[in-house]
């Protein structure tokens, strides 16, 4: 009896066990196949902005390739603002919930996250200006507002992008 016991514990281990394998194998796949969609994804996304500036605005391949730049470098130095702000509002938080808050610290805070705010919108405003003005043609440049336009206000699209949370 003792014998049989021993072998039904370990056959329910050795079960446990592939099981737990099984799924960190399936899991490890689906992080894998996740991540080529999404790379693929932005494959596409491109063609179709793409298409839809060629098409509503008679974008030439060229003129396109110079705005894909533009919002390449554009979305990098927004996701380094965004990281500093987050760090600052971090601190800021920080000082929210201490039991002896530093005013001077509280102030130098506000300022330095009002700065860097500054500094997104003057980057956003140029980075618009800079893609506006790839437009040859004034038909070009007023089809690209009103596309940007109706993206950006219109449809309350226009949502802050906040970067990675803060776990705490």
């Amino acid at each position: 009896m003792k014998i049989t016991c021993k072998i039904c514990w370990i056959t329910l281990g050795l079960f446990l066990l592939g099981n737990v394998v099984l799924l960190g194998v399936w899991s490890f796949d689906d992080k894998k196949s996740e991540r080529n969609k999404r790379d693929y994804n932005k494959d596409e996304r491109r063609l179709k902005m793409r298409d839809h500036f060629k098409k509503n605005a008679g974008i030439k391949d060229a003129q396109f390739d110079s705005m894909y730049q533009l919002w390449k470098g554009h979305s990098q130095e927004m996701d380094k603002h965004q990281s500093e702000i987050d760090s600052l509002r971090h601190l800021l938080l920080n000082e929210t919930f201490s039991d002896n808050p530093d005013s001077t610290t509280v102030i130098r805070l506000f300022n330095k996250l009002a700065e860097k705010q500054v500094a997104v919108e003057r980057e956003n405003y140029y980075h618009f200006r800079n893609l506006r003005s790839i437009g040859e043609t004034d038909e070009q440049r007023k089809a690209i507002d009103k596309m940007f336009r109706s993206k950006l206000i219109d449809s309350d699209h226009r949502k802050r992008f906040r970067g990675q949370r803060h776990k705490y």
